[in-house]
């Protein structure tokens, strides 16, 4: 009877353990990290989301001379303001940004939500954050757009403090073309 009641509260302890482990912070082996500046003090840009073959330059004729026919690369870059709002900023698509609140790292985002999106948050450490660039659908003058999304994920780690106090910036981990 003995055997079985420990062999019950060992089964059990070792249950809690796996619960408690998988609890652990990111291990930090995930993405790029880098010291972001604001734009106050050097400005640091992140270019992000390298989408090959997203914009299409449909084929027109000017003057009997033929152009387009060809497919355009995008890039969405990330930025720090003045203010510690993180903004993002697109050539050739729409691009935006989600805070999804407290994570323990990187590899703990892991799922796009529906709403929340804008073209600036507050930086905030220990919070996560998706950009999505965006290709609008449809005509626009002589080009041709499929609609194709692509997603990074940003977690900031810490606030970069002056010597003599105030933010500098932010020290994050990012993950380029996720998802």
């Amino acid at each position: 009877m003995k055997i079985k009641y420990w062999l019950g509260i060992l089964l059990i302890a070792l249950g809690m353990g796996s619960t408690f482990t998988s609890c652990e912070k990111d291990d930090g082996s995930t993405g790029i990290e880098m010291r972001m500046r604001n734009s106050d003090n050097g400005g640091d840009r992140v270019d992000l989301l390298n989408v090959s073959e997203a914009f299409y330059v449909a084929p027109y004729v000017i003057y009997g001379q033929q152009y387009g026919g060809y497919w355009e690369n995008s890039y969405v870059g990330l930025s720090i303001s003045s203010s510690n709002n993180f903004y993002v900023y697109g050539e050739r698509c729409d691009c935006d940004i989600v805070c999804i609140g407290n994570v323990n790292g990187l590899s703990r985002i892991n799922s796009i939500p529906n709403s929340g999106w804008a073209s600036k948050v507050a930086v905030q450490p220990g919070k996560g954050y998706i950009i999505r660039s965006k290709n609008p659908t449809g005509n626009y003058g002589n080009s041709y757009y499929n609609q194709f999304c692509k997603y990074a994920r940003v977690y900031v780690v810490d606030w970069i403090e002056g010597t003599s106090g105030g933010i500098l910036g932010a020290t994050i981990r990012y993950q380029d073309d996720w998802k």
